[in-house]
């Protein structure tokens, strides 16, 4: 839905790409197939979908590492979501 972000790493690419759903009403095709920032069919007049739909945010690289005790600080995230 609206400002839900995606991470996803497009096949034959090493890096993952931070997309974020934008707000309604483009936010309410975030959930469909043909949106999908994988999706790489020219289905909107000659392009892609997903530019209508989603914002591209930027790349990452590697991902949260783990912890025993989940901590919430804001200031101390790494990596991918």
């Amino acid at each position: 839905g609206e400002g839900d972000k995606v991470s996803v790493t497009p096949e034959g690419e090493a890096f993952g790409k931070i997309y974020e759903c934008k707000t309604w009403p483009a936010s309410q095709f975030c959930n469909v197939e043909a949106y999908s920032p994988l999706n790489t069919d020219a289905a909107c007049n000659g392009d892609v979908c997903w530019h209508q739909a989603w914002t591209y945010v930027g790349g990452c690289t590697g991902s949260y590492t783990p912890t025993a005790t989940p901590t919430f600080d804001q200031s101390d995230i790494g990596g991918c979501p």
